[in-house]
């Protein structure tokens, strides 16, 4: 038996690449339908950046305020988090954070999201990042509290 790891093909870039286009391909011409069925799409901030496909700019939430199915597409945690909160303006918890994530399209491998989730916050707290505890399980922006300095240290 030949016991070397297997070596990965070229191809595996190119269908990785295929099947990320495929999915934003998908994600477009869901939001085009419920454009067309007279689903009316809000952008939920007007200082956020507006998430886009193929430079077409796409809603955040719905009028129910449901996070878009790709809003995160393409986001690492820390960053997909900052927008959810501008998305959402008011402080959340590690779960809350989790169940927006993964409905707008971050890819999280763990068994547990908001594990995973409140373990990314906290390193991004006490290296001084935007993302401020709040209080004990609860996350917002350094920015909503101009006059507040957070205590960084466990």
């Amino acid at each position: 038996m030949n016991d070397q790891p297997k070596q990965p093909s070229h191809y595996d870039a190119v269908i990785a690449d295929l099947r990320a286009k495929r999915d934003q391909i998908d994600h477009l011409i869901q939001t085009l339908e419920m454009l067309k069925g007279g689903v009316p799409l809000t952008l939920a901030t007007a200082g956020a950046p507006t998430p886009s496909i193929f430079g077409i700019p796409m809603a955040a939430t719905n009028e129910a305020g449901q996070i878009a199915s790709g809003t995160f597409l393409g986001l690492g945690i820390e960053d997909a988090v900052k927008s959810l909160l501008r998305i959402r303006k008011r402080a959340m918890s590690a779960q809350e954070i989790a169940a927006d994530l993964l409905a707008g399209g971050v890819h999280l491998k763990s068994e547990t999201p908001a594990n995973t989730i409140a373990s990314v916050l906290s390193r991004a707290f006490k290296a001084g990042g935007e993302i401020v505890r709040i209080s004990r399980g609860q996350w917002g922006l350094q920015e909503w509290y101009p006059n507040r300095r957070f205590d960084r240290e466990d």
